[in-house]
């Protein structure tokens, strides 16, 4: 990669629409991997196939959020920058939150349950 592909991910997202959306990914342990104006993807950093994608067309936004455990994304089209970042605050502390269930089940437990464990 180089220097001016590394400077269009590391930095502020192109699109000025999805700014208020772009920090929260960023604090949600997601990193943008794409940075365009018709063209953002972040990518979970523990997980790089989990991707967040936002495509601006003509007329439309163009979201992909993925799916826990699954090698398939949920795709959906909206009209306008502020039902497009509601979405995706929506769908990502839903994932955030899923990914933290699965997290704290696979944890083995610290001490007894039982007097005969």
């Amino acid at each position: 990669m180089n220097e001016i592909q590394q400077e269009n991910i590391c930095g502020e997202p192109k699109n000025k629409g999805f700014k208020p959306i772009h920090d929260l990914f960023i604090k949600n342990n997601f990193e943008l991997t794409r940075n365009e104006e018709t063209e953002l993807v972040y990518s979970n950093k523990k997980n790089q196939y989990d991707e967040f994608l936002i495509r601006v067309e003509l007329d439309q936004i163009v979201t992909s959020v993925p799916i826990i455990n699954s090698n398939v994304a949920f795709r959906s089209i909206h009209k306008n920058y502020w039902d497009t970042s509601e979405f995706l605050q929506l769908h990502l502390e839903n994932y955030i939150n899923n990914i933290n269930n699965i997290n704290n089940e696979t944890q083995l437990p610290s001490e007894k349950e039982y007097h005969s464990d």
